[in-house]
């Protein structure tokens, strides 16, 4: 009976740890996924607009349709949305401004209510943790899932914020949990099959004490078929992973034909413009072609960065593939920033002690520099300089490279949350460039890969500095510039 006990205890051990464990990485997710959901509804709302619509005349106006639309369209991409609205705080309390339950498209479900522009929120948020956390610029995921007669739902919220960095309203999001709990449900049917093959297996056990060889052999065969499934269900996770990766290199990839046609075209246009125009039409056809120009660019760099990151997430950093001069690859992207740089009168200042080889991926690597000069281009004020410096550590082990700028710097809530994908921070482009939120994301994956660091050092106010730190390929003297 002692075999028996013990080997009923086991089981009961072993299935209650495994659904816990399996319970909480699926409620993480689960979590994870509503906040990035929620962050990503956010930076749709064009805080401009939103701060307009003060009024219930305005329900249905063009402003509200227009400002309202993005995330209609948001909405509609994502089935397991059951709810996605805007709302502000007016002295403690909460009102409706944009809700896409308007659309027809939406609300013909039975179970979708509208909520009118200005409408009092009857049930207003007194949780002071969760506006402290919106004021804080991060989003709010409720911990606890709510059920209604429609369902079971959880909730996020994120803020938005206007130009200066400061939360004018935050945007809601209601999703539903059903494929969650038709999971964890697979999975309590699992335990409670384990649990009752090893009461069977105990029984036998206790009645059998002396023959526990074939029995034996049979658990272990249980346990393996067990381990199987395990294994094939992960296999199915990371496929379906994969998938999605695959979709947006696929999707990042199409894009980029288009987008050079455009810029092609563009760029001959305004060379016949400036051939076969004069006056004020030339110079109004110059500055559209500018614009369209400009957004088309824009929206190639931010192809390039999706594309990026998809990459690492499917492949990681392809190994370090032989010998790479760092100041060869800093000289290249000056080079190209330079430029680029002028057009807001930024002068680039470089300061290198010598030429240091690192063992890497050179166009990797080459994507981290590049994001750093980016950012430090982006956020400097006209009439500004920007430093470079590269160095070798005392050690002689490691160099140090950073990018100066003289923007507006970094708070420290901003700084502990700056290097996390789609993230919002609070200072803007100094000449109204845009950002995906995922350049010093790509920046950190890169430079970790290569057992290398990066961080930042920054006062609101007084600019800041990007240092990246990486191993040398190996230990020697090297030729420092006179």
């Amino acid at each position: 009976m002692l075999t028996a006990g013990i080997v009923f205890l086991l089981a009961v051990f072993t299935v209650g740890l495994f659904y816990v464990n399996a319970s909480e990485v699926y409620k993480r997710y689960m979590h994870e996924e509503v906040r990035n959901l929620s962050l990503l509804a956010s930076n749709l709302v064009d805080a401009e607009m939103h701060q307009q619509l003060t009024s219930p005349d305005q329900e249905g106006s063009e402003l509200y349709q227009i400002a309202l639309q993005p995330l209609v369209d948001f909405h509609l991409k994502m089935p397991d949305i059951h709810y996605l609205y805007t709302m502000v705080d007016i002295d403690g309390q909460d009102y409706f401004i944009l809700d896409t339950a308007y659309v027809s498209e939406i609300r013909k479900s039975p179970d979708v209510e509208f909520s009118g522009l200005m409408e009092l929120y009857e049930e207003p948020m007194d949780d002071s943790e969760e506006k402290a956390t919106l004021y804080g610029g991060e989003a709010h995921v409720h911990t606890e899932p709510y059920t209604d007669e429609f369902g079971t739902f959880i909730s996020s919220l994120a803020p938005i914020n206007d130009s200066s960095g400061e939360m004018i309203a935050f945007v809601g999001v209601d999703y539903r949990i059903t494929k969650y709990q038709e999971r964890l449900a697979s999975l309590r049917q699992a335990g409670y099959i384990s649990l009752g093959v090893g009461i069977v297996l105990a029984l036998i056990l206790g009645y059998l004490a002396g023959k526990q060889h074939a029995h034996l052999k049979k658990a272990f065969e249980i346990q393996a078929a067990h381990e199987e499934e395990l294994d094939l269900a992960r296999r199915k996770a990371e496929a379906a992973n994969k998938a999605k990766s695959d979709v947006m290199m696929v999707v990042a990839h199409e894009l980029k034909t288009p987008i050079n046609v455009i810029i092609g075209f563009c760029e001959l246009a305004c060379d016949f413009i400036r051939d076969k125009c004069k006056g004020e039409v030339k110079a109004e056809l110059e500055e559209d072609l500018k614009h369209i120009c400009v957004a088309a660019e824009t929206l190639q760099r931010h192809t390039k960065q999706l594309l990026i990151s998809e990459e690492l997430d499917a492949k990681g950093v392809e190994g370090a593939v032989g010998s790479v001069l760092f100041e060869n690859v800093l000289a290249e992207h000056i080079g190209v920033f330079d430029g680029v740089a002028k057009r807001k009168h930024i002068t680039m200042e470089y300061d290198s002690e010598g030429s240091y080889p690192v063992l890497a991926n050179e166009y990797a690597i080459g994507q981290a520099v590049e994001n750093l000069f980016s950012n430090a281009v982006k956020y400097s004020p006209e009439n500004k300089k920007i430093e470079i410096k590269l160095r070798r550590e005392k050690d002689g082990q490691h160099l140090l490279f950073s990018v100066t700028d003289e923007g507006p710097g970094l708070s420290e809530a901003d700084q502990k949350k700056l290097f996390q994908p789609f993230t919002r921070l609070s200072p803007q482009p100094s000449s109204g460039e845009s950002s995906t939120g995922l350049g010093l994301s790509i920046v950190k994956r890169i430079v970790e890969a290569h057992k290398g660091k990066v961080w930042c050092e920054s006062q609101l106010g007084q600019g800041a500095t990007f240092f990246i730190r990486l191993p040398l390929e190996c230990v020697r003297e090297y030729a420092v510039r006179d």
